[in-house]
This record gives C-alpha cells, sequence and structure tokens, in this order.
C-alpha cells in the first residue's frame, strides 16, 4: 500500500500531491491543477486511469 501512495501524503483534512511542482492539496471530490487527480474516500486516485490519453499515426 505505502509504494502505491509514496507521491501522496496527508496532511490536515487534505491528500498533498507531489507528482507535480504544483504540489496541490486536494480535497475530496475537488480536483488539482492538472483536472486529473482527485480524492474518493480519503485516497488519492487518476479518473483517466486505462484510457487513451493521446494517438498519433505516423507515415511509413
Amino acid at each position: 500500500m505505502d509504494e502505491k501512495l509514496r507521491f501522496y501524503k496527508s496532511q490536515e483534512g487534505y491528500v498533498k500531491c507531489e507528482l507535480c511542482p504544483h504540489n496541490c492539496l486536494l480535497s475530496e471530490n475537488k480536483f488539482g491543477v492538472c483536472a486529473l487527480r482527485t480524492v474518493k474516500n480519503n485516497i488519492p486516485i487518476v479518473i483517466n486511469y486505462g484510457e487513451v490519453t493521446s494517438f498519433n499515426v505516423d507515415p511509413i
């Protein structure tokens, strides 16, 4: 469990995200600067997990 949450730290009612230089303080159902990370039931989650985030066709 600690391995999964190593980029997050709990602070007085918030979860601090340390994945980028913004160091957002996330509260329940609120989003950080990236608009991808939030907190549900005191667990930080990423809303686009498992979805395609970019696509490119390279000519041959």
